[in-house]
């Protein structure tokens, strides 16, 4: 959790999730506030290279008036088995906070090329 560096007077930078659940997510926004702490969370997503040039070609005009767009994407292998890469079996325990919604899917957020 991102707590202790908060009460420590830091400012914190990070990726999702940010805490375990919306009660520890309350707790860090309200003490960061109170000591004027800044916090904010980044998506390597948009920095992909294929997202700034789908976002690039959007932005000339390259092809047309853009009506739609659709994402799809998968993980090619089982949460919480012992297929998945150490850093993804946490994605099964649900005290986390981590899942394809929290982590997965946000990293792809359509407002990042938008």
């Amino acid at each position: 959790m991102l707590l202790p560096s908060v009460e420590a007077g830091k400012n914190v930078y990070t990726e999702l999730p940010l805490a375990s659940n919306m009660k520890q997510m309350k707790e860090l926004a309200e003490k960061a506030e109170k000591n004027g702490i800044k916090t904010m969370f980044g998506m390597q997503g948009q920095t992909h290279p294929v997202t700034k040039l789908i976002k690039d070609t959007i932005a000339e005009d390259k092809i047309g008036k853009v009506l739609s767009s659709t994402f799809t994407g998968t993980m090619d292998f089982i949460l919480g088995s012992d297929k998945a890469p150490v850093g993804f079996k946490g994605f099964a325990e649900r005290s986390t906070g981590a899942n394809m919604m929290t982590v997965g899917f946000l990293h792809c957020k359509s407002s990042s090329i938008s």
